[in-house]
């Protein structure tokens, strides 16, 4: 019945978590030459938190949402590094000094455009899954921007991502789209984001 349905899909997000994991913890890895913590945007259960906590070098984890759910509660106390939970959203949250990576899964909308540019602003590492495209990323002014002629693209996703790609590539960042097994999700690009040590020296904190 509706518990089987509930631990079903509560598994499938921790495989979705895991499967990110997988893709993204090699850049933040080579980027941070030790511990470093971690701010996952759009928390939910938290789940992206408890699979770095458990397989990688993370010393604290900021979750941020505009509610907590039971899934959490239970996440933090599983794991045994800092913890922090922030219930104000993206918007109002400010990502703390030192090194820090962000991250987020499916990251609705215009959610995810805001998360970049907090990041870039940072001057921090940034991984996110979109989804719920709309009407695509607004508010970027890029020297290059990408061809707007959407028939030019395979889809429209792969305009408005190419848009956020060249954003962060203007920011001084290496940008690349990664991509899960869609049979975990079939909104399964991942945006990964790092400064170039050269360009940004990884200065701790202080916006750009």
């Amino acid at each position: 019945g509706w518990n089987w349905i509930k631990k079903m899909n509560e598994l499938k997000e921790l495989q979705r978590a895991e499967a990110f994991f997988e893709v993204v913890a090699p850049y933040l890895g080579d980027f941070f030459p030790s511990e470093y913590s971690l701010v996952e945007f759009c928390a939910g259960n938290g789940n992206i938190g408890r699979v770095f906590s458990d397989k990688g070098r993370i010393e604290r984890v900021n979750f941020v949402d505009i509610k907590k759910v039971r899934g959490l509660e239970k996440t933090l106390k599983d794991l045994r590094c800092e913890t922090e939970v922030n219930l104000d959203g993206v918007e109002s949250y400010q990502i703390p000094r030192g090194d820090v990576a962000t991250v987020a899964i499916h990251a609705c909308g215009e959610l995810t455009d805001k998360i970049l540019r907090k990041s870039v602003a940072k001057g921090v590492p940034v991984a996110i899954m979109p989804c719920c495209y709309g009407r695509g990323p607004r508010g970027y002014s890029l020297v290059n921007p990408p061809d707007p002629r959407l028939l030019l693209y395979d889809c429209k996703e792969d305009y408005f991502d190419e848009t956020r790609m060249r954003f962060l590539i203007e920011s001084g960042y290496e940008a690349r789209i990664e991509r899960i097994n869609p049979k975990i999700t079939p909104m399964n690009r991942i945006i990964v984001g790092t400064p170039k040590k050269q360009t940004n020296q990884r200065i701790s904190g202080g916006e750009k």
